[in-house]
């Protein structure tokens, strides 16, 4: 009933916008579900994200108002024709169905990969039983603690609109987030209305636009990877600035500022790429660049948003362990080489960097071969050149225009790698996986993709036609040829293996399932004790003691949203004990957690014991102020 009055919602207001602006219901979809977002990223802060519902519903209600209003200014006539171009629009039946036969793939969908398991998955978790975001030393995975959270806000909507966690949920959040950014660009491509082959025009549209992140993005089929999603803002981002004057004055202003920032919100490195479309407005419109002050304002916001994320991090004590340990550690440690000379000579160096050439050069994108054309980064690129040259001679690109795009284009190519290649000599330099080409050219797409990803999105939309351009506009036998020439690239070129793996015939990897499972069932008694601990309130973090055991992310999907800090304990009992009062302290842990414990611990830890009695394995304590340690049963029967 209520994901109902929602959908009926959402679609007055796409409705009543599309009216006013003169556009399907796709083609704003996007600003709606990022206004979403960025309206979950407000209610996150007060743990009253389920009042997105009300906000929309109130939203639905001003929009039919809205309608009203122009109906009676119009005539019911211009409103049943309004209906009939809307509703009738074959893009968005064929979008709909697109959706709901993937959802139906996804049925069942499990969190498989590191990255997914050991942050996104359980942030999202968190985020749900949270109804916000976590309490003051209270949020999951305090390794990535500072990562911005704008894609696991939308992807809470799934399993939100569902009525219950489950990670196939999570999933449809995920992959409809894509869809609506996708088929937007898919709307460019229409045929001329009453025409009989609308509808199979709508069918290769809304599906190469679904075929289109694997060409530069194939990590888009294999995880939530929130860096595909972050492409894609990006590549609407900077189409959006191109079609500028083809677009409704204030609604163009609108939705520039409220996709800059969810590009901003999405990833930490999205403020980079959101100055970056700031620029390329900036070189695009040079000369005829009016309004500075809204390029500012942009700036501005933009600054805010991401300001506004780092002092709530401050506040909460969230960090991000790598960021402020490991990775400058690690670059000092490169620095000290290049410094003395021993640079290449070090570990692995020499062969990342051979790895790293290689890679780019002749790696293909794609982890699995079939019919479609295996591009490999350079090879895609020299395709993006040479389309830019021919869409340049044809004047689909404004004259004089090319050499700002190529400038554009260098400039985010050059700085990504480069910033790639540091990370790859500072960051990743003990991940041995990446001499091997093949994982590193996987590192590269999905790093690099903004750059792949939106420069090819932002071609497609001058291959459309509907780029704004200072001469009239090409011929419609030239925007047919440029439409088909946009089409077989995208569907030579997609990962057509990958998408089969994820949607078709094998969407869960029965080895990795296998090892989830048995690592939860080695966790099983810290899951079920760790059931017991109010996670709602400040401080109440579990510090995971291990002896003798190993360790998997997983634990943190399944603990989530109870946070907690895993540390291995030595074999010296007071190096051990040592250890624990530093990380009690040093985590604000509530609780301790004993999974394993070296000879003579349970002895010296016995002091500790409220109850004098001797601590035991698998056991959870909570900790009091003083450093005492209370068995939870018998201190929450206690208190």
């Amino acid at each position: 009933m209520i994901f109902g009055l929602t959908v009926l919602s959402v679609l007055c207001i796409a409705f009543a916008i599309g009216w006013y602006t003169d556009k399907q219901i796709i083609a704003v979809m996007p600003v709606i579900v990022c206004t979403m977002g960025l309206l979950l990223y407000l209610l996150a802060f007060f743990h009253r994200m389920s009042w997105i519902d009300g906000l929309i519903w109130a939203g639905g209600i001003a929009s039919l108002a809205a309608i009203g209003h122009r109906a009676k200014r119009h005539g019911r006539r211009a409103l049943l024709a309004e209906v009939r171009r809307q509703l009738g629009d074959t893009h968005l039946w064929v979008c709909g169905l697109l959706i709901l036969l993937a959802f139906w793939m996804l049925r069942g969908e499990m969190v498989l990969e590191w990255d997914g398991y050991s942050f996104w998955g359980p942030d999202t978790k968190s985020l749900y039983f949270n109804d916000g975001f976590a309490a003051q030393y209270g949020n999951v995975a305090p390794k990535f603690g500072a990562y911005t959270p704008f894609a696991q806000l939308i992807w809470w909507l799934g399993p939100h609109f569902a009525g219950q966690y489950n990670e196939q949920y999570v999933f449809w959040g995920y992959y409809a987030f894509g869809a609506v950014l996708l088929f937007s660009l898919a709307d460019r491509f229409r045929a001329p209305a009453g025409r009989w082959y609308a509808p199979l025009v709508s069918v290769v549209a809304c599906t190469g636009a679904v075929l289109l992140p694997g060409i530069a993005c194939t990590a888009w089929y294999r995880a939530i990877y929130v860096d595909p999603l972050m492409a894609m803002l990006f590549g609407l981002v900077i189409s959006l600035i191109v079609c500028r004057d083809r677009e409704h004055p204030v609604f163009w202003q609108v939705q520039l500022v409220v996709l800059l920032l969810s590009l901003t919100l999405i990833k930490s490195i999205g403020l980079l790429w959101s100055l970056l479309a700031l620029l390329f407005y900036c070189m695009w419109w040079r000369g005829k660049l009016r309004r500075w002050r809204f390029v500012l304002g942009c700036a501005a916001g933009a600054g805010v948003a991401y300001a506004s994320w780092s002092v709530f991090c401050r506040v909460m004590v969230r960090s991000s362990e790598l960021v402020t340990n490991f990775f400058p550690q690690a670059a000092a440690n490169r620095l000290a080489e290049l410094q003395n000379g021993t640079f290449l000579q070090a570990g692995n160096n020499l062969g990342y960097i051979k790895s790293y050439i290689k890679a780019f050069l002749f790696t293909p994108i794609h982890r699995e071969t079939t019919m479609a054309l295996d591009l490999s980064p350079a090879m895609l690129l020299v395709i993006l050149c040479v389309a830019i040259v021919l869409l340049g001679r044809y004047g689909f690109v404004p004259r004089g225009k090319g050499a700002r795009l190529f400038g554009f284009m260098a400039v985010c190519v050059v700085l990504i790698y480069v910033v790639l290649f540091i990370g790859q000599m500072t960051m990743f330099y003990t991940e041995t996986q990446y001499l091997n080409p093949v994982s590193a050219v996987t590192l590269m797409t999905r790093y690099c993709a903004p750059a792949h990803m939106g420069l090819l999105m932002l071609l497609v939309t001058f291959a459309s036609g509907k780029a704004t351009n200072a001469e009239p506009a090409p011929p419609s036998g030239r925007q047919l040829t440029a439409a088909v020439a946009a089409g077989a690239m995208v569907f030579s070129c997609a990962a057509y293996a990958e998408m089969g793996r994820r949607f078709v015939y094998d969407p869960l990897d029965a080895s990795r399932v296998e090892k989830r499972m048995d690592f939860t069932a080695r966790y099983g008694a810290f899951l079920d004790a760790i059931a017991q601990v109010p996670y709602q309130q400040p401080g109440n973090r579990v510090l995971l003691c291990l002896y003798n055991d190993e360790f998997n992310p997983v634990v943190i999907n399944e603990a989530s949203p109870v946070s907690f800090v895993n540390i291995t304990l030595p074999d010296d009992p007071q190096q051990a004990l040592n250890q624990i009062d530093v990380s009690l302290q040093g985590v604000h842990a509530g609780y301790l957690y004993l999974k394993g414990l070296p000879d003579g611990l349970a002895e010296l830890l016995t002091a500790r014991m409220a109850d004098g009695s001797t601590p035991q394995e698998e056991c959870l304590y909570a900790v009091s102020e003083n450093g005492d340690l209370q068995p939870v049963q018998k201190y929450r029967q206690s208190g």
